[in-house]
């Protein structure tokens, strides 16, 4: 049932047609929902998004390697500079969903 705000989503039928709901685990089913609430091409920062969705460090990181691993997920990773990283700079991914859940 759809709320009067409109706070719902939708899973696409590949998720059980194409099988994913019994190749993912709990976090990559996690994390899809998560990708899948936010704009085709989203950042979700480990040390971030376990307080932004209630679920671990542990849980994001397991949920995208598990996408990735299922080729779902595209990553593209950039260097920036960092005035408060050790190293001078830090490491920022950018998410993209695959087919069949690309947008």
């Amino acid at each position: 049932m759809n709320s009067p705000s409109g706070d719902y989503f939708k899973l696409p039928h590949a998720y059980w047609l194409d099988g994913y709901s019994a190749k993912l685990d709990l976090a990559g089913t996690a994390v899809l929902l998560i990708a899948l609430s936010l704009a085709p091409e989203f950042m979700l920062p480990h040390e971030h998004a376990g307080r932004w969705y209630g679920l671990s460090r542990d849980t994001i990181r397991r949920g995208l390697r598990e996408l990735q691993a299922n080729e779902l997920l595209s990553v593209k990773t950039t260097r920036r500079r960092a005035a408060l990283s050790p190293t001078g700079t830090a490491e920022h991914r950018r998410y993209t969903l695959r087919e069949p859940f690309k947008r």
